[in-house]
């Protein structure tokens, strides 16, 4: 949890102060020293080689290319000479132990000093005497940290198995795809739903399989080959429509970036698009033309693309409900824009038929690459 803001996972830290309220962040510095924080924390990366900690925990593991790593506090600087060491400040007193290797230490007052492998010891500046500490400085380590993280990792994965299947249950899905664990036909993604509409599995066309988003391999679709998508059929005509989906986006080269179209744009046939400014974009097409209404109705995100979101996994999701003409698009659960398509218009339903999730080129419209 953080105080200053958010930090996600995977995003370059610039210098800077960073205050953490509470739980455990590891850091990958640029000179290679792997450094795990423990909140409550407030401390500023200085350099690659080089933080402040004004408050809380720390434990530096500092390879042989980043010798001289430092942190400083208000009693002390600790200078790595080849090792890893934890530190803990709290106020003007400073508690570090050397777990492995040895450092230099200078305090406030000039004094310059060496502590070895097992060695732990109490700083609290202004001329007072350091002092030998019987148990050794606990900071959780790297190691800790993966531990951690993969257990959350399974608790969110169960979390998320419980969640699916409540909405397996719900009468109204019409079709959920989804990789099985245990194998199968690895070209198909078989419908999850017993009662569903669907015409049968999305069929994988050229896409190659990947790790899904809790790291488990050939759970997930790789799009980037030109033209490779999932083939599916959805029959009937419905009253409203919700799409939802987990995407990871490496770039948005293209003009429109598909997510589901279907093979046409028919009466009532929605698209779902995001744009190469990072709007995501909905649309439906009009049975009959209406004066002054185009055919194809449209509804935009608010720009969504940033580096921070660059190859990680999201949730889009998008509704439209044709009783009162609302689309609303959601990313990670949270409203990102909302269109009123007017009254008037002509929609006697949403119809999906053969369609296509991931890419989508029409020979007979444009099949250049920078299209779509």
């Amino acid at each position: 949890v953080w105080k200053s803001e958010e930090i996600l996972a995977g995003r370059v830290m610039p210098p800077g102060r960073y205050q953490l309220e509470s739980g455990v962040v590891q850091i990958d510095l640029f000179s290679g020293v792997r450094l795990v924080v423990e909140g409550h924390a407030d401390f500023v990366i200085e350099s690659p080689l080089r933080v402040r900690l004004h408050r809380g925990a720390a434990r530096a593991q500092v390879p042989k290319a980043a010798e001289g790593f430092r942190i400083d506090t208000a009693a002390a600087e600790i200078t790595d000479l080849g090792t890893e060491f934890a530190v803990r400040v709290d106020g003007i007193t400073t508690d570090f132990s050397v777990i492995e290797g040895a450092v230099e230490v200078q305090e406030k007052d000039g004094v310059l000093w060496r502590a070895e492998d097992g060695q732990s010891f109490r700083l609290q500046g202004q001329g007072r005497k350091r002092t030998i500490l019987q148990e050794a400085v606990e900071v959780v380590s790297a190691g800790d940290v993966l531990k951690l993280e993969s257990t959350q990792r399974q608790q969110r994965q169960r979390h998320w198995r419980e969640s699916l299947q409540l909405w397996l249950d719900d009468d109204r899905i019409l079709a959920c795809y989804r990789m099985l664990e245990g194998g199968g036909d690895s070209r198909a993604l078989p419908y999850l739903v017993p009662a569903s509409q669907s015409d049968g599995p999305a069929v994988i066309v050229g896409g190659e399989l990947s790790r899904d988003r809790w790291g488990n391999a050939d759970r997930a679709v790789d799009f980037t080959q030109f033209g490779s998508r999932l083939r599916v059929s959805v029959p009937g005509q419905h009253d409203g429509l919700t799409f939802i989906c987990w995407a990871k986006i490496n770039n948005l080269d293209h003009e429109y970036n598909s997510l589901f179209l279907t093979d046409g744009h028919d009466s009532g046939e929605p698209h779902w698009q995001i744009l190469r400014d990072g709007r995501v974009f909905f649309s439906v097409k009009q049975s009959e033309r209406v004066e002054g209404l185009p055919m194809e109705l449209r509804s935009f995100s608010v720009p969504l693309w940033s580096e921070e979101i660059r190859g990680r996994w999201l949730m889009f999701a998008v509704t439209f409900d044709n009783a009162t003409k609302q689309v609303h698009h959601y990313l990670n659960g949270v409203a990102v824009g909302q269109t009123t398509f007017p009254e008037k218009a002509s929609i006697p339903g949403i119809e999906i038929g053969p369609a296509s999730i991931g890419n989508w080129a029409d020979p007979v419209y444009r099949t250049d690459d920078a299209f779509t």
